[in-house]
This record gives C-alpha cells, sequence and structure tokens, in this order.
C-alpha cells in the first residue's frame, strides 16, 4: 500500500503488515448522552489541504431539518435525538509527511488531548526508511490546535509497532505502550507523563522475560490505576493471555498474571485480548478464530473479570452461543454493566455487527445479538458516553449509585466498494435504549474515494474525537475529526 517502489520500504511494510492485524483502543467514558449527529462545514485549527477528507462535505447548508439519507452520500446526516447534537468540523492530517504514518489512537481527559502513531523513520544518509518509531502528539485546548512538539517516544534501533494509550484526569496522567524488538524478541514496552504530555520517562519492559514474544497489547486507566493486558507465546509455540495492574500511577506494577494458559484452546495467536475496567471490577476480552492448536468447537469470543484490581481473574467463560463468525472484539463497562462487541479481523468476514452486553457485572451475559445498520464492520471500537453520575440512594447502574443513564457509540472500518473503505460512526446504539434491538443508520466521517482504516475513539466533557489513518493522499497519512457536542 505504499506509493514508494523502493524495495527495502515495501519489505517493511509487508512486515508491519502481517504483524499488526488491527488496533482499537480502550473505550472512553465521559459526560453527555442523548445526541444527534450532524455534519457541518465548521471551522478547524488545521484542515487537509491534500485531499477532501472533510465531513463537511456531507453538509446540504440545512443544520436543522433531519435527512434520511445513505451512508457516503453527499449530503447532511442528522440522527434524532432528544437532547443535544454532535456537530464535526473539517478532518485534520496530523502527521502530513512523506512517510508512512499508521496505527493512531487518541486518548483525551479534561482539556487535553493526546495522540499516538507508529511511523517510519529514514536513514539521513539514503533517504530510504528502515525502520518504525513510536510518535506523540498532545493538545491542550481540546484539539483545537496540536501546535507543540512531536514526540518520538521510542528512538531506536528496533521495530516499534502498535501503540496504545490511556488517559487519567488524575495528575495530568498519560500512558503509552507499544511492542518492541529492541532486544531480539518482541516485548512490551511502557512509558508515562505525569505533565499532560509535555516529558515522558525512560521506556521499560512490562512483559514477562521468559516469553518467546509478546504483542497486542492494550491499555486502560481508571484513576491512579492503570491496566495493561497483551497476547505471550511461550518457547513451546503455546500462546496465552496476560495481565499486569498498577495502582500508583504506573509508577510501580504487580507481577504479571496469566488469564489464560498457554495450551487453552480459547487463545490462539491472533486474539487481540481487550481490557476495560470500572472501580475495582476488571474486564478482558478475546477471540479465538482458529490460527492456534485448539479445536473448531473451542473458536469463539472468550471473557474473563477481576472483582479485586486485576489481582485474580474468574475462569475464562466463552460468550458465543452458536455458529456465529468471531473476528475481533471490544469491551467497555459501565457501573455493572459490560458491553462487548465484535466484527471482522483480517480474511475473517462477519456479516453485522455482533454484541452481547451483562448487566451483573459479568457474571452472565445475553445471547449475541446482530446489529444490521453497520455491516461487515472491521476493527470495531466502542465508547460509552454518560450523563453525570448521581451518588447515593438508589439510583441504578451498579453498587456504587451510578445512574445507569448512557448510551453507546461504534466506529469501525467498512468496505463500500473494491478500493474505498470508510470510517463509519454509529451514535446511539439502539437508539439510546441498551433494552432495543435497534441502532441509528451510521454516518460516514472520512467521506473519500480511498482507503480509510483502523478508526479510535475518545470522548471528553462535549468533545468527540475520531482517529483513523487514510491513504487517499497517496500515503499513509493519520486524521483526526472533533466533534462538538451542542444544545
Amino acid at each position: 500500500m505504499f506509493s514508494n517502489s523502493n524495495i527495502l520500504e515495501n519489505a517493511i511494510a509487508v512486515m508491519r503488515r502481517v504483524a499488526l492485524l488491527a488496533t482499537i483502543t480502550a473505550a472512553a467514558i465521559a459526560a453527555a448522552a442523548g445526541l444527534i449527529l450532524a455534519f457541518s462545514s465548521g471551522s478547524s485549527a488545521l484542515s487537509n489541504k491534500s485531499a477532501d477528507l472533510s465531513p463537511s462535505s456531507l453538509a446540504n447548508g440545512n443544520n436543522n431539518k433531519p435527512q434520511d439519507t445513505a451512508a457516503g452520500s453527499n449530503q447532511q446526516q442528522q440522527v434524532a435525538s432528544n437532547r443535544s447534537s454532535v456537530e464535526f468540523g473539517d478532518a485534520i492530517n496530523l502527521t502530513n509527511n512523506p512517510n508512512d504514518s499508521v496505527y493512531g489512537q487518541v486518548a483525551s481527559a479534561n482539556d487535553n488531548v493526546y495522540v499516538v502513531w507508529q511511523e517510519s523513520v529514514r536513514d539521513p544518509a539514503s533517504g530510504r526508511s528502515n525502520n518504525y518509531d513510536i510518535f506523540f502528539k498532545a493538545s491542550q485546548d481540546r484539539g483545537e490546535t496540536f501546535d507543540g512538539e512531536t514526540s518520538n517516544l521510542s528512538r531506536n534501533a528496533g521495530f516499534s509497532e502498535h501503540p496504545q494509550l490511556a488517559a487519567s484526569d488524575v495528575n495530568n496522567a498519560v500512558y503509552v505502550v507499544w511492542a518492541d524488538n529492541t532486544s531480539g524478541k518482541r516485548e512490551i514496552l511502557f512509558t508515562k507523563s505525569d505533565d499532560a504530555g509535555r516529558t515522558f520517562g525512560k521506556p521499560r519492559v512490562l512483559s514477562s522475560p521468559g516469553s518467546a514474544s509478546s504483542y497486542n497489547q492494550e491499555l486502560a486507566a481508571s484513576g491512579s490505576s492503570v491496566y495493561l493486558v497483551w497476547q505471550e507465546q511461550a518457547t513451546d509455540g503455546g500462546n496465552a493471555i496476560v495481565f499486569r495492574a498498577s495502582s500508583n500511577g504506573g509508577n510501580t506494577f504487580a507481577d504479571p498474571v496469566t488469564i489464560v494458559q498457554g495450551n487453552s484452546s480459547s487463545v490462539d495467536s491472533r486474539s487481540f485480548p481487550k481490557v476495560a475496567a470500572h472501580g475495582d471490577s476488571v474486564y478482558v476480552a478475546w477471540s479465538s478464530v482458529g490460527s492456534g492448536k485448539g479445536n473448531l468447537q473451542q473458536q469463539g469470543l472468550y471473557f474473563a473479570k477481576s472483582s479485586d484490581s486485576g489481582s485474580t481473574f474468574s475462569p475464562a467463560a466463552k460468550l458465543n452461543k452458536g455458529n456465529e463468525v468471531v473476528g475481533e472484539a471490544q469491551v467497555a463497562a459501565y457501573g455493572d454493566d459490560v458491553h462487548v462487541i465484535w466484527g471482522g479481523l483480517d480474511a475473517v468476514t462477519v456479516a453485522n455487527l455482533f454484541y452481547v452486553r451483562s448487566s451483573d457485572g459479568g457474571d452472565t451475559f445475553t445471547d449475541p445479538s446482530s446489529i444490521s445498520s453497520l455491516k461487515s464492520p472491521s476493527n470495531v471500537e466502542l465508547a460509552i458516553m454518560s450523563e453525570k453520575p448521581q451518588t447515593g440512594g438508589d439510583a441504578g447502574g451498579g453498587a456504587d449509585g451510578l445512574e445507569a443513564s448512557y448510551s453507546l457509540h461504534v466506529a469501525a472500518q467498512v468496505q463500500m466498494s473494491a478500493g474505498n473503505e470508510e470510517i463509519m460512526f454509529v451514535p446511539n446504539l439502539f437508539g439510546g435504549n441498551i433494552d432495543n434491538n435497534t441502532s441509528t443508520p451510521p454516518s460516514n466521517l472520512s467521506n473519500n474515494s480511498g482507503i480509510s482504516e483502523c478508526p479510535s475513539i475518545s470522548i471528553s466533557g462535549n468533545d468527540v474525537f475520531v482517529m483513523w489513518e487514510d491513504l487517499t493522499t497517496g500515503n499513509h497519512e493519520i486524521f483526526l475529526a472533533r466533534g462538538k457536542i451542542v444544545s
């Protein structure tokens, strides 16, 4: 997918595509519910100059009249709601360089917005791409500008890949992990910032020293707690799901906890574990798609929970009950409610978005439901938007008195035609009613003629951020669309 025909650069591109099948970030929890999605021409501090990637291309000049239009049409789309609306401005090109910039992730807390991605670096003498490093940028004004320095977090001779990040509103903390083979094998590296991304500590290895390879890492933060899950390959070729937790903002981590042993048939080389947390409860979901040692009956979607901040986990439970095709999953939590969705993965095609829900903290789950409004999605992302929680009394939504008033929002990569894949956004999954097996029609955020892929979502206050990589410009660039919740 490179425009440059240089042999070494193409070889690196192949390595990257084989090593990283998808990227997804942890789900974001913030304030505001019951939304309309509306596209307008809006202004943006930065604008894309090299391709028409603007959501404003959907606007028809009337921001008040709802339109029943197909995704990708050149008309404004609105989603009915009873409260407020989200208005997206132009997508901005955050990288805007000739390098290969991929696997972008976004996180936000308070006024701060953080983005991280993987980018090719060039040999100064030859000008050829010879490696990938992890790059970071931050905004301190809710994504209005990203004028600060771009930081190279890895800066080493190894192959640094698949970055993930999480943010906390405690002490302006931001956490970043990635896989790195500088030591001769893939390890999980971690770094943190306590000053909103202005400076970072020295990267340190968190994966198990005895493993043959560690990869497919995911990260979540809740208050001063940081949770990390990854996939590990043993020296005998078996696969395992491994977890570590920090209770002091990433200063130290407890010893690794193996959630699934390497000889289990519920995990294979492409299980892509995901993690979400609420209070002391931690939830991990992953899939088994058949590339490992397990028998066919064990392939499916799996889940484990912890009620003690990740010190111990329940046995793995299989969530899909029938013959549903299982790809890559995503998990989010609010109070005692746990939501898991999944779409396709690489060569695994899933007809629709699939979904299961628990209302008792992950003890039991509903049977899978098919959400037909999103066809053949891949690289799915899930976010929860909530109203401000109530405290005390019988507010519902969990033992801590959270009001169960929230909505689910999904971003996914969807192939529209040969050579055209778009970033689709589904607000108010189930129409804001989590007991209603319906959803709002998806809206096209990328809306261009090229390949847009690997979305990431974050929400903070009245701001919604959707990030993706895009090939429309001729090389992979990282784009960000910022939506504002308005009354």
